[in-house]
């Protein structure tokens, strides 16, 4: 009864909220792992009370019990970046935060990576900036990509700029790209917001074994990336 009553306000919230069919099933899934993982339901309960087909079941079961796998990796892997790259981070975020007090919005891409560049300078870091690579297939050149910002001896990383309203996912994954073709341990992404409500939105991205990771300094929170 308890579960049924827990659907039945879910989809009272979507009809009151206007909120999209999709939405609704995600926090089904949500609910059936749950039940699942917390309550030792079998499938039969859980399709019954959620209203689920038993292969949306699954899957939720299956994203919940991979989470569940790598959140202590993730955890320990925090604890192994070196307090050095750690504190390298930190410099590096500082000289983005100055660059966008100092420049404010409505500038091009390039224009803050120019003036990130002279405060590396200043810093005495060596970099690289707009770096062309080739993307191969099965050993064949299919296209090109380029890299905004890639820090050398200071320390391995590519930094992927923005200056759009806001990160998208597509944004991490030409990181990823770019990180591969120079074999670079870090990646950051960092967006000079267009946003109104916001100044800079940015993170790193750290390879464990060939694993990638989303890293939040500030919480020292890890999300494991899934390629294909």
């Amino acid at each position: 009864m308890k579960a049924v009553q827990k659907k039945s306000t879910l989809l009272e919230m979507a009809a009151q909220f206007n909120r999209p069919p999709n939405v609704i099933v995600s926090k089904l899934k949500n609910l059936a792992a749950d039940y699942f993982f917390n309550d030792k339901r079998p499938y039969e309960d859980i399709m019954r009370f959620t209203g689920l087909a038993r292969d949306e079941i699954k899957d939720a079961i299956a994203k919940r019990r991979w989470r569940l796998q790598t959140a202590p990796q993730t955890q320990e892997l925090h604890t192994q970046i070196p307090e050095e790259d750690r504190l390298k981070f930190g410099i590096l975020v500082q000289i983005w935060k100055n660059v966008a007090r100092e420049l404010k919005k409505g500038h091009a891409e390039c224009v803050y990576r120019d003036a990130i560049c002279i405060d590396l300078q200043e810093h005495s870091i060596k970099y690289g900036k707009e770096e062309t690579m080739p993307t191969l297939y099965k050993g064949r050149t299919v296209g090109q990509i380029r890299a905004d910002i890639i820090l050398y001896s200071w320390l391995p990383m590519v930094i992927e700029l923005k200056a759009t309203y806001d990160i998208k996912i597509k944004f991490t994954w030409q990181c990823i790209r770019y990180m591969k073709a120079k074999n670079l341990k870090y990646g950051a992404v960092v967006n000079f917001s267009e946003n109104e409500n916001e100044d800079i939105t940015y993170f790193f991205i750290v390879t464990h074994d060939t694993q990638y990771f989303t890293y939040y300094l500030d919480s020292g929170k890890m999300v494991p990336l899934k390629d294909f």
